[in-house]
């Protein structure tokens, strides 16, 4: 595995390698300016599926995964690699969820399994929906869309003026 320094090293010259592409330094430009403006929806996103992941650690982590032989969650082959034993698990299972690819099938099963808990398991994976897929990635979605247009309103508005100095310019030659 690579260290946090070459994975930086890394991005670093392949963010040099494509700014020399043509149309790909613009959107970079672009990106640099928006994603700053981004990050607080971001980490909001991180900061919630850290503890959606801890809640459902603490009442899901001791469930082993033969539990979900049979289900619809095992067939698929979810249970072995999405599951709440351990952090790194537990989040590639709200990203999934986040998707909504098959959610029905993870919800069903960890339902199944809690017994006589399954209202609060309903719960926990509704609340996970509502506030990560609907609001919150709505959210962001909304502010890369609208940073996005402001960034080609200003990028228009620049070329305007480069455009008129360049034809006073080029008005003024002339008349000489």
């Amino acid at each position: 595995f690579l260290t946090l320094a070459a994975w930086v090293i890394a991005f670093n010259e392949a963010f040099r390698l494509h700014a020399k592409m043509y149309g790909v330094a613009r959107e970079l430009r672009r990106l640099k300016e928006v994603l700053p403006a981004v990050v607080p929806y971001l980490l909001l996103q991180l900061i919630a599926m850290h503890a959606f992941a801890s809640v459902g650690i603490a009442a899901w982590g001791d469930i082993p995964t033969s539990a979900f032989d049979g289900t619809e969650y095992s067939d698929l082959g979810y249970a072995d690699l999405l599951n709440f034993q351990d952090y790194g698990p537990a989040f590639l299972l709200l990203t999934h969820l986040l998707t909504l690819n098959n959610w029905g099938a993870t919800t069903d099963a960890y339902v199944g399994v809690s017994g006589a808990y399954w209202p609060l398991a309903w719960l926990y994976f509704l609340s996970f929906v509502w506030l990560n897929v609907l609001l919150v990635l709505n959210i962001l979605t909304g502010a890369l869309i609208e940073y996005y247009a402001s960034a080609d309103i200003a990028e228009e508005e620049l070329e305007a003026k480069r455009r008129g100095f360049a034809g006073q310019r080029g008005a003024g030659q002339n008349r000489e």
